[in-house]
């Protein structure tokens, strides 16, 4: 059996559970390496373009023995010259367990989440939505050949909305 039809079998067998969410980590884990190769050593922000779409962004926030803490996002212009940064995505990768986590998502904007204390649902769930759509936006821009892998750095936008103030 390959390995993506494990993964999905696997998937399946533990819907919701804590150990099926220990496998989206693992999997969240290989993609962000492939995207960030030198994830490890990494600072400051970079940028990455593909033909014909958004340019995708990503800032090292932490970077400690074990772990790695960044921002994913497309900065999205909008009128009057300003942007909005969309999905955004604070990210944990923790290197000695080879898991990768969303630590938070914006409240508005394309793919708002609740926050864990306002929601009546279980924080697995609100957990298992968040890495469920990183998985999947991770495996679109690896498909579309984006790529941290020449370390473009650049400037971190000033003039961005804050979504959580709308």
């Amino acid at each position: 059996m390959s390995s993506d039809k494990a993964r999905q079998l696997e998937r399946l067998l533990y819907r919701r559970s804590f150990r099926g969410l220990m496998a989206v980590y693992e999997h969240n884990y290989s993609m962000i390496n492939r995207l960030v190769p030198q994830l490890r050593t990494a600072t400051g922000s970079l940028y990455s373009s593909a033909p014909e779409l958004p340019a995708l962004y990503c800032r090292i926030e932490e970077q400690n023995r074990y772990t790695t803490t960044l921002r994913l996002t497309y900065f999205l212009d909008i009128p009057e010259q300003r942007r909005i940064a969309d999905p955004d995505l604070l990210i944990r990768v923790y290197h000695d367990t080879r898991q990768c986590e969303v630590m938070s998502c914006r409240l508005n904007g394309f793919m708002p989440i609740g926050r864990y204390e306002d929601s009546s649902r279980p924080v697995i769930d609100c957990k298992w939505d968040s890495n469920l759509f990183l998985e999947k936006w991770l495996d679109y821009t690896l498909s579309k050949a984006y790529s941290f892998a020449n370390g473009q750095e650049t400037e971190w936008p000033a003039d961005l909305i804050d979504l959580e103030a709308v």
